[in-house]
């Protein structure tokens, strides 16, 4: 196979929006593929703009950057894009053209191309009837036009063709990674979380970025868990904003729990390993997920976890976490008791999560998308 000269899309990324999965997605898998360029000499043009390449701090001889604009809004952007990508594949002879973040151009490109599918969430949850419609016609259009497809789970995967049609024969699995892999629990320090934020208590974490995150059934199964622990606790749920965090509140303070609960609106990256591994227990009651890469991230961290058994979830968790109905929080109540009362039962799960979490890496990752490449290369041209 020849070094390949590859395009990737990250004009869509910006440093003021919260990007979540698809971020740590698009830079950790470009970081996998950078580790492997000593065995193939593959090239990569990032694709970026001037606001947001310092997301994709790369230095490394095989990466280049091709820099575009940033549109104000979405209509300008969806427009500025497919000029712009049309430009440059015009005035440079590509290999092969990746997007990490779903989606490839309106038009159908002269060369192989990938694109990544992480979930169609909006397919499950309205986000307004034009976005949805939008959304429709793009993913529709760009598993046509795809030479190769991969999602991030295979629940991901049998999702996009129950609702777009067999594409089954183009689709293939690039798990996420984590990248807390690296780094021992013991080399981290477990209190840095705790001093930057003024936590002066053990605590039970959960996540609120969505609405679909169904943090509110962390609280109430705190509710319930509380009068029965050993230990006094707080829950501690991240992420909730506006709205949000004022339903969340709400819910608190209708169970009793207000007191022990605490919000935290951001939690900036450089505590976010402190914050798992000084967690005394993860919990992710979430409803919906493409993949579900905090339980992974709280696992390599030594983190015990109760995980709801919706969607990707039950592929990532394994048997290393405690899966559950959402509409049971009494169940979760009664699982939080059991797991923090019982040090040998929790360490248990601690181990097999550790294991759990060795299965998911970035290089490893990377390395089946090369292969993605270097098929939709070869299939592209033999037909």
């Amino acid at each position: 196979m020849k070094k390949l000269k590859i395009a990737i899309n990250l004009l869509r990324f910006s440093p003021n929006v919260n990007i979540g999965g698809n971020y740590t997605y698009s830079y950790n898998i470009i970081n996998g593929l950078i580790s492997h360029t000593n065995e193939n000499g593959n090239i990569y043009y990032l694709l970026v703009t001037k606001e947001n390449k310092k997301m994709f701090d790369f230095e490394h001889p095989n990466i280049k950057f091709i820099f575009g604009e940033s549109k104000n809004n979405i209509i300008s952007q969806l427009i500025y894009e497919n000029y712009f990508i049309r430009k440059i594949l015009k005035n440079n002879k590509f290999d092969l053209f990746y997007s990490p973040n779903f989606l490839l151009p309106f038009f159908k490109l002269k060369l192989p191309t990938v694109a990544t599918i992480h979930d169609i969430n909006f397919m499950h949850f309205s986000q307004g009837k034009l976005k949805d419609i939008y959304k429709h016609i793009i993913y529709r259009k760009t598993l046509k036009n795809a030479t190769g497809i991969t999602t991030v789970s295979n629940f991901t995967k049998e999702d996009v063709c129950k609702h777009f049609g067999n594409f089954e024969y183009k689709i293939k699995v690039v798990y996420n990674g984590c990248n807390y892999l690296n780094e021992l629990k013991n080399n981290i320090d477990k209190d840095a979380f705790k001093k930057a934020y003024n936590i002066n208590k053990e605590y039970i974490l959960a996540i609120s970025h969505y609405k679909h995150k169904n943090a509110q059934l962390a609280i109430k199964a705190f509710s319930y868990a509380k009068p029965n622990l050993k230990k006094d606790f707080k829950l501690i749920i991240t992420g909730a904003k506006g709205q949000l965090k004022q339903n969340l509140i709400d819910i608190a303070r209708s169970h009793a729990v207000l007191n022990d609960v605490i919000f935290i609106d951001f939690v900036k990256n450089e505590y976010m390993k402190s914050m798992y591994a000084g967690a005394s227990l993860f919990l992710f009651p979430s409803i919906f997920e493409g993949f579900g890469l905090p339980v992974i991230e709280a696992m390599s961290m030594g983190c015990p976890v109760i995980a709801s058994d919706r969607a990707s979830i039950p592929e990532v968790v394994g048997n290393a976490g405690i899966l559950l109905d959402i509409n049971s929080p009494e169940v979760w109540g009664r699982n939080i008791v059991k797991i923090l009362n019982d040090s040998n039962f929790k360490e248990s799960l601690i181990s097999k999560g550790y294991e759990q979490a060795k299965k998911f890496d970035w290089n490893y990752s990377a390395k089946i998308l090369l292969e993605v490449f270097a098929e939709s290369y070869r299939n592209f041209y033999e037909n």
